[in-house]
Order: structure tokens, then C-alpha cells, then sequence
């Protein structure tokens, strides 16, 4: 199925679930930007129904028995299942018209726009009052909902947080809350050693200290110079080693 899929469209505005895209690039393509209109589709998977996902095998190409089948196959109750290893990828072929659409309406307004899986994010200098109605039509049009209640439209100077990454500095940066507790973790840890921080944190996790270092190395790609995260990523490899 990999296979199959891999050979399928996808718009160079999806940053999830595509080889060499991320969630650090998805938020630096709007780190310059003034203003920022940030929705969330609601029920993502659960929407794209079988019809979509049969159209996708029937527009590639395949007779319309195999596309009858790999979408079967593709599907569960009628829909993409949360959890699938074939549904990030379908949902991105699904939403290529979707896309398209978008980026037009982005190109016409100098806007930007990235979408990952759900999060669909524009950006500017201003973001003009028909945007949230023309998504809101668009994605109606291929039986999609935003999520009105985490729709966030965030301006100069204010908090602005994208797939996870603060651009509100102009730079990409962890969430201060991140990095303050993995600040701590990492202080604890070089002074007093993993077990003593697990053991007065209550952590029971038997992996802590990967899963920590998984956490440090995330916090590089996003800034690779910071020192105490560099510090960090030292003292946790030497406390592995020993």
C-alpha cells in the first residue's frame, strides 16, 4: 500500500506526514509574518469518508473494482480509522483539492499557507476578514467542519504558536513552558542524577532518560545554537553511558 500511495499527489502546502517535512519547517514558513489565522478541522479522519477515498485509486488510474478494494482496505465504518498507518497518507491525497483551493485564495490575498494534517495555517501581514469565511465554504464544500472554538487569529506582539513551535520572538523557539521544564530536568539531573530527579519527581517511566533526550534533540531541531539545550543532550548521553 506504501507503494501504491507514495506515487499519489500531494500539495507542497502539507507538512504532515511527508518525507522531509515537519512541524519546525511548517512553523518557519511563517515566522516573518505580522499576523497569523490559525483553524483546526474538526474530526479530521473521521470525515474523509469511503466516497473520497475511492475517488483518490479511481482518479489514479485503477479500474474501479480495484479502487472498490484498496479503499475497503483503506477504510473502516465508512471512514479514514484514527490510527491506521494508511490514513495520514490518504488524508493528504484527499485534501489535495482542498489545498489547491486554499493556496489560490493565499495567493491572491499574499497570504501564506501550510497545512499540517488538521492545523491549517495563513499568515501575513493582515489577514483580510474574508479568510475564515472562505475556509469555513471551502472545506465545507469536501464535507470537513473547522473547529470555531481553537480557531486562533493572532497579531503583531501577540502569542503565536504553530504546530507546537513559538514564532512570537520572530525566531523559532520552544514554548517557554517546554523549555523551562526541561531546563529543570536538566539542571536536577547534573546535580543531583537521574534517579534521585525520578525519584523526587515520581517519574516511574523505565525510559525516562531516552524519552528526555528524544525531548532535547526535538528542542535542537528547533534551535540548534541554544546552549542549555546542547548542555543537556551532553549530560544525558554521559549519564547513558555510565
Amino acid at each position: 500500500m506504501d507503494e501504491i500511495l507514495s506515487k499519489l499527489s500531494v500539495h507542497h502546502s502539507a507538512f504532515g506526514f511527508v518525507k522531509g517535512r515537519s512541524t519546525v519547517g511548517n512553523a518557519k514558513l511563517h515566522v516573518a509574518s505580522k499576523c497569523i489565522l490559525k483553524i483546526d478541522i474538526r474530526d479530521f479522519f473521521g470525515s474523509i469518508k469511503y466516497a473520497s477515498v475511492n475517488d483518490i485509486f479511481l482518479e489514479a488510474g485503477y479500474s474501479p473494482k480495484v479502487s472498490y478494494y484498496l479503499a475497503r482496505i483503506c477504510t473502516f465504518d465508512d471512514v479514514l480509522p484514527q490510527g491506521a498507518p494508511t490514513s495520514p497518507a490518504i488524508s493528504n491525497i484527499v485534501m489535495l483539492k482542498a489545498d489547491v483551493q486554499i493556496a489560490a485564495f493565499c495567493n491572491q490575498n499574499g497570504l501564506l499557507f501550510s497545512r499540517y494534517a488538521d492545523d491549517i495555517c495563513l499568515s501575513g501581514d493582515l489577514i483580510p476578514e474574508s479568510a475564515f469565511p472562505f475556509l469555513s465554504d471551502c472545506l465545507s464544500n469536501f464535507g470537513l467542519e473547522i473547529a470555531a472554538e481553537k480557531t486562533v487569529l493572532a497579531f503583531e506582539g501577540q502569542k503565536k504558536i504553530i504546530t507546537g513551535i513559538s514564532i512570537s520572538s520572530g525566531e523559532l523557539k520552544l514554548p517557554k513552558e517546554s523549555r523551562r521544564n526541561l531546563r529543570k530536568a536538566i539542571h536536577y539531573i547534573d546535580r543531583y542524577g537521574i534517579e534521585s530527579h525520578k525519584n523526587n519527581a515520581g517519574i516511574s517511566d523505565p525510559i525516562y532518560r531516552y524519552r528526555l533526550l528524544g525531548q532535547i534533540e526535538y528542542w535542537l531541531s528547533i534551535e540548534p545554537h541554544n546552549e542549555t539545550a546542547r548542555l543537556g543532550k551532553e549530560i544525558l548521553k554521559l549519564k547513558i553511558l555510565r
